[in-house]
């Protein structure tokens, strides 16, 4: 027996009565969640479709272990089944479950399709990344940030030996673009607010002592200054980025800057 559900509106399924209550013990189906199968005349609650009330507890034995382990299709840790949800063919735990369902509402590729690559995530393009700090690896409640991302081949540089516009013209012909949805915890959102903080200032600082190193014709501060000014802006770059795009294909992008600890929940990459 295959059976549709409802999500936010959207039709959802077909999934068989099994992967049904599996959706309905782990809370993606509630009671009153819209479901429909060959036989009914149209679309009915859960609770009323299948005789289940909205105060019954779990059926006895639903959640008697089976020994059975599999790995989330999200975050790639592993886990026992009768603790995930199994939607088509993929498990997917408690933790990703919202955002799985997220990516196949918004119609975002799901599956394992994240890996590690030495200090790199490689993942599809546009990435939406697991609810956990790409640092440190805790869980996260606040909202993602969207990263915007960009990447070209190491040659173009090359063309900063002739002219820094003739570089800029051919970067941005021939880069390519992803976005990619992050979240980082509190303790390093403060980190790197300070890290924008203090390159800000040696900016502006190293800004104001070439000014008055000019005035003043003192070729010692114009230099103190040019420095603190150029350190500003690397220091900031380097240290405050999030994420960026290491490498970029037509399918994947190579992200550098996550965390260790972030790194090791996925599956080693064994690709190209």
């Amino acid at each position: 027996m295959q059976w549709y559900y409802s999500v936010d509106g959207q039709q959802q399924g077909p999934v068989s009565q099994a992967d049904l209550e599996a959706l309905a013990r782990t809370g993606a189906v509630g009671p009153e969640t819209l479901v429909w199968r060959d036989g009914l005349a149209n679309w009915t609650a859960y609770s009323a479709a299948v005789g289940v009330s909205a105060a019954s507890p779990v059926p006895p034995g639903a959640g008697v272990p089976t020994g059975r382990q599999e790995r989330c299709a999200e975050c790639g840790q592993t886990f026992a089944t009768e603790d995930m949800v199994k939607f088509e063919k993929v498990y997917v735990c408690a933790n990703c479950k919202p955002l799985f369902f997220q990516k196949i509402r918004e119609g975002v590729p799901v599956g394992a399709a994240m890996w590690r690559y030495k200090k790199q995530l490689v993942t599809r393009l546009n990435p939406v990344l697991p609810a956990r700090c790409l640092k440190c690896n805790v869980p996260t409640e606040d909202p993602q940030k969207k990263r915007n991302l960009y990447w070209h081949p190491p040659l173009v540089y090359l063309a900063l030996l002739f002219n820094v516009i003739v570089y800029v013209i051919i970067a941005v012909i021939v880069r390519k673009r992803s976005t990619a949805m992050v979240s980082i915890c509190r303790e390093h959102r403060v980190k790197r607010r300070n890290v924008i903080l203090a390159s800000w200032l040696m900016v502006l600082v190293g800004l104001g002592s070439i000014i008055g190193g000019a005035v003043n014709e003192s070729g010692w501060v114009m230099g103190t200054g040019a420095i603190l000014f150029l350190g500003g802006i690397i220091y900031g770059i380097a240290k405050g980025r999030l994420v960026y795009a290491a490498k970029m294909d037509k399918e994947r992008i190579w992200l550098a800057g996550c965390g260790k600890d972030f790194l090791a929940d996925f599956p080693e990459w064994t690709g190209a």
